[in-house]
């Protein structure tokens, strides 16, 4: 069980619509105006629940990914891979 949560970022955001909307889908979320957060239990396996709550709280962010993603820029350094170098692994410790 996990939870996808949203605080407030938005001056105009209304929570209680956002779970209104999540409710009308048969999706339990937990809203706090005051602490202007809202918060939806989610199954992790479970993604095409992830992905209407994702829809609700985050119109467009499947869409952007997937266009950043398309786009050539997306790697403007052409890493490769990466791994974690430890001071150690330098060979010039004293």
């Amino acid at each position: 069980m996990g939870w996808i949560i949203k605080d407030h970022y938005e001056d105009e955001y209304d929570f209680e619509m956002d779970r209104m909307n999540l409710e009308s889908m048969e999706i339990t979320a937990f809203s706090c105006p005051k602490l202007r957060i809202i918060e939806v239990p989610v199954d992790e396996d479970d993604v095409e629940k992830i992905e209407q709550v994702y829809e609700v709280l985050f119109p467009g962010l499947f869409e952007d990914v997937h266009q950043m993603m398309e786009s050539e820029a997306r790697d403007p350094y052409k890493v490769k891979c990466f791994y974690k170098y430890r001071k150690s692994d330098s060979h010039e410790l004293s």
